[in-house]
């Protein structure tokens, strides 16, 4: 396995309590609540910057396997997020945080 980090922006403003909207953005928590449970996505969290969207540290095979998953986002799905996806090696952090990066490939 390698990890990633996935820094999505949104492609234009978005208003979440329109009724639409709302209910894209339940449908995009859905997928990163799967994430977090089958165990490939470590963290993710919203952007506060102007921008908007936000930041996942995802475990997959390659680039092209997150790029696949990340297509499954109803946020990419619906044109509301962009990803820009970044290969980086875990070198040190928290005990638990080790942990989920165990079977990762060490930095080259």
């Amino acid at each position: 396995m390698k990890t990633f980090l996935v820094d999505g922006s949104f492609t234009r403003p978005i208003d979440f309590n329109e009724p639409e909207n709302a209910e894209i953005f339940k449908e995009h928590m859905e997928f990163l609540d799967r994430g977090v449970s089958e165990g490939w996505i470590l963290l993710t969290g919203g952007k506060f910057e102007a921008e908007g969207g936000g930041i996942l540290i995802i475990k997959a095979e390659d680039k092209d396997a997150v790029s696949a998953i990340m297509d499954t986002d109803p946020f990419k799905q619906k044109n509301i997020n962009n990803y820009v996806i970044k290969e980086f090696g875990f070198a040190k952090g928290q005990d638990a945080v080790g942990e989920w990066f165990a079977d990762a490939m060490p930095i080259r």
